[in-house]
């Protein structure tokens, strides 16, 4: 990915990085059917926004996971030294 940093030209650099992107056939299609490099580029730009976008929904969830399992590990760990002083 760091030899997009050095792509002076908006197709190539859409080219590159789209060629990184996890993308479906079809969206990597859709982005080689686009012609005017500048077009492709903005698409790209959209296609990072949205992976953007689920990788924050993504680190949500986890949080949220996280937090609620906390108390049930005390509970549980509270659980596991009761029962083994008896």
């Amino acid at each position: 990915m760091i030899a997009a940093i050095r792509v002076d030209e908006p197709g190539k650099l859409a080219d590159t990085v789209g060629a990184n992107l996890q993308l479906t056939i079809e969206e990597k299609q859709e982005l080689l059917e686009i012609f005017d490099p500048v077009d492709r580029l903005t698409r790209v730009a959209e296609m990072l926004d949205i992976e953007i976008e689920k990788l924050n929904v993504d680190r949500t969830i986890q949080g949220r996971a996280t937090r609620r399992s906390k108390p049930f590990k005390r509970n549980s760990a509270g659980a596991r030294r009761a029962s083994s002083t008896s």
